[in-house]
């Protein structure tokens, strides 16, 4: 048997596999090898072969010798590969064959296994940073930069959400603002709803169905400061973003650093 339980896997992974062999004839398997192939174009195998869409591994690439003797054999090995798509369902089938011969009967033989499932969990990104100006030049913020005692500034809060592969259900971001903050009420989004405030928990938050595969959100909103001190200034801070993996029904949690005015 090769892997007999499923697994979950990101975009590049080594994928440890389970091998048991049980050797109930009186030959001795030599040149044993294990290949491994799968019907998705999602996947890409990465070994000596060179060949992205199959992989093998010989006994001796994990094991301190090349043949089996009669009785049984357990080893693990490693298995390389990207996932350069997302495949239907979040979900990577491979399908597993064992070959080796028999030299006294001058028999090369090569065994199906079962087949097991990968299942890819969402690789989520939460980014989010201060502008006072565009990256074009364009002057986004008002009033000193940067914050003067006593004096007010406006700024941005651009936060980018993206997933590369799979699918995060019901994604929520929310963030905190500090001391000295103020929401503005100006805000705009790329997709989802519009962004809530709740001005007793200074909270400001924002949901949505999902973010797919190679999707990329922004929000931005406007916040205004008037500090104590001169300075740089802590605008928000509590940053995450939470939701569920389509594949893999996990909970995934993403947090950002805490975001302070700009410096330009």
């Amino acid at each position: 048997s090769i892997n007999d339980t499923d697994q979950t896997i990101d975009e590049a992974a080594r994928v440890p596999v389970a091998v048991s062999v049980n050797n109930n004839i009186p030959d001795v398997l030599e040149f044993v090898g294990f290949n491994f192939t799968s019907p998705s174009d999602c996947v890409q195998f990465e070994n000596r072969m060179r060949n992205p869409k199959a992989s093998r591994v010989t006994l001796l690439d994990f094991a301190s010798r090349g043949s089996i003797t009669p009785g049984e054999f357990h080893g693990n090995l490693w298995l390389s590969m990207r996932i350069v798509c997302e495949p239907v369902g979040g979900e990577i089938v491979i399908n597993p064959t064992m070959s080796f011969s028999i030299t006294d009967a001058n028999h090369h033989i090569e065994l199906a296994t079962q087949s097991f499932v990968l299942k890819i969990r969402s690789t989520a990104s939460l980014i989010a940073q201060s502008r006072y100006f565009t990256e074009d030049g364009d002057q986004l913020g008002r009033g000193p930069l940067p914050p003067k005692t006593g004096e007010t500034t406006k700024v941005w809060v651009f936060v980018e959400l993206g997933n590369r592969l799979g699918t995060l259900l019901k994604p929520t971001f929310s963030a905190k603002l500090a001391d000295h903050v103020r929401w503005t009420g100006r805000s705009n989004v790329t997709a989802g709803k519009s962004i809530n405030f709740n001005s007793q928990k200074n909270l400001v938050s924002w949901k949505h169905n999902s973010i797919g595969h190679s999707e990329r959100i922004t929000l931005g909103f406007e916040l205004e400061v008037t500090p104590e001190s001169d300075g740089l200034h802590p605008l928000l801070h509590s940053i995450s973003l939470i939701g569920r993996d389509r594949s893999t029904g996990e909970e995934l949690s993403l947090s950002a650093p805490s975001v302070s005015t700009p410096t330009q």
